[in-house]
């Protein structure tokens, strides 16, 4: 089979011919239709936390191929279903309470490992850009029949920025101000503000154009302040200033898309007094704060890691009741035959790009 594979930390991401998988007794091969993988991939390889040589992609959806012995019989060949990439112990007091997202044994399939060690990345640490995956039967959801595998593979995104915006605390009638913004998690997070009952999502980018294209996906008042002009990136003063006109009163809570840089540093004295940070970013900078602000100020300070089950489960009821739609926040797809292009495509995108989906089985 075709396979999307890193063979070293720094080789980048080639197409591959390897054998499909061998099962165990626990194991479902999931003949794959839509798959979709992140820029973040290649910067945890890059910093070693994900195997190597492995296959990526943790956002897989298809079709059950091929099952296990012990394979619970709700999981039939033939089946439409997704993959929870999250991998635990499956015995601690995170995984036996619904939070195996923060296991201290976890991994992601197809993406990278978190804690010092996570036994089940080793056995499972090959991803879903490929035309068949192995994953264990415990983190295989069904899909409802009316939605369609490019929608089930980003349902991750979905989950994820359900997750970011319960833990902003958000009460009803709230400001929120959103980093990283013309990105998918922003998308998916203005076309959720509405069920949370927000008042204003301030959407904070690099490109005017790319956050108003975010704002229409919303009815919510959608301010926008970019971060830069032509002559580079705004001083604090100016963009604070911006902030403010945009958000008159400040906000109540930030989520931090960023992966990397200080913006975030320049921009905090924009939230409230208790107002909530979370971040989801993975930025390696460091946060310039005294301490002595943010006990002045009472924020809290979340982060935020994945999603839990809980939060897919609601993502796929939303979607399967059509209270929730996302299918014109995919954007881009692509064959599987240019799988090695997508992530430089996304990183370098001159236009919306939100949600891309890598179809491994063309679409009808």
């Amino acid at each position: 089979m075709q396979a999307l594979r890193a063979t070293k930390p720094t080789s980048g991401l080639h197409l591959e011919e390897v054998p499909i998988p061998d099962l165990g007794p626990d194991d479902v091969l999931i003949k794959v239709h839509a798959a979709g993988v992140t820029p973040g991939a290649l910067r945890l390889l890059e910093r070693g936390r994900a195997r190597t040589p492995s296959i990526v992609g943790h956002e897989i959806a298809g079709t059950i191929a091929k099952v296990g012995d012990l394979v619970p019989g709700h999981l039939a060949v033939g089946s439409r279903v997704r993959v929870y990439p999250i991998l635990s112990c499956r015995r601690c007091e995170y995984c036996t309470s619904g939070r195996e997202h923060m296991c201290g044994e976890g991994a992601m399939i197809g993406f990278a490992q978190f804690g010092e060690k996570a036994p089940l990345y080793d056995e499972y640490h090959d991803g879903g850009v490929a035309e068949y995956a192995r994953v264990p039967y415990w983190l295989v959801d069904t899909v409802p029949e009316n939605v369609p595998f490019d929608v089930a593979a980003k349902v991750q995104d979905v989950a994820t920025a359900l997750y970011s915006l319960e833990r902003a605390n958000l009460a009803t009638g709230s400001v929120l101000l959103v980093t990283a913004a013309s990105g998918a998690m922003g998308a998916i997070t203005a076309r959720l503000a509405a069920e949370f009952g927000l008042r204003k999502v301030v959407l904070v980018g690099r490109s005017h154009e790319r956050l108003e294209a975010v704002g229409r996906l919303t009815d919510v008042e959608t301010p926008v302040v970019v971060t830069s002009n032509e002559e580079g990136e705004l001083d604090q003063p100016t963009l604070l200033q911006n902030l403010h006109h945009a958000a008159p009163g400040g906000v109540d809570a930030v989520i931090d898309y960023l992966p990397s840089g200080g913006l975030i540093g320049k921009i905090l004295p924009v939230l409230k007094t208790g107002g909530t940070l979370v971040h989801m970013g993975s930025n390696m900078a460091p946060l310039p704060l005294p301490l002595a602000l943010i006990m002045t100020k009472c924020w809290v300070i979340v982060g935020c890691r994945a999603h839990t089950r809980e939060h897919v489960k609601k993502a796929l009821q939303w979607l399967r009741e059509k209270k929730l739609s996302i299918d014109d926040l995919i954007t881009h797809h692509f064959p599987l035959s240019d799988a090695e292009n997508v992530i430089a495509k996304i990183e370098g995108r001159q236009e919306p790009m939100w949600l891309t989906v890598i179809d491994v089985v063309p679409q009808a």
